[in-house]
């Protein structure tokens, strides 16, 4: 799944994570969305990084599984506001890790930032 989001802006991607069976209730597991310029950034050099609460520095109102086992994905302004804007494409993935401790990487594609057309609000 690829990404466009324009600068500045609120987003929430919704997250169903599905294996053999059918749909995984994502209830109690780790969840973190990364955005990097590079593949092979360290995480510390990320763009945007989120995590539900159960991950040190992560919270409810990064990424948080709602009632029903799917997570919802919170990317406020803050987030992209200081963001430059280029011409190209950054990347971003979603992990899992399940309570056995089994990490997975569930979706991953491109995201593009995009301009701002109105400033006002």
């Amino acid at each position: 799944m690829n990404i466009r989001h324009y600068r500045g802006d609120n987003k929430t991607l919704e997250l169903t994570v599905r294996d053999a069976i059918g749909e995984v209730d994502l209830t109690g597991m780790k969840i973190w969305f990364t955005v990097k310029k590079a593949v092979g950034d360290p995480d510390s050099m990320a763009l945007i990084k989120k995590s539900t609460a159960n991950v040190p520095g992560g919270g409810d109102e990064q990424i948080k599984v709602t009632a029903n086992g799917k997570a919802e994905i919170y990317i406020v302004p803050a987030d992209t506001a200081n963001l430059i804007l280029a011409s190209y494409d950054w990347y971003y993935d979603v992990q899992v890790k399940t309570l056995e401790d089994k990490v997975y990487t569930v979706k991953q594609g491109t995201f593009r930032l995009l301009p701002e057309i109105t400033y006002s609000g």
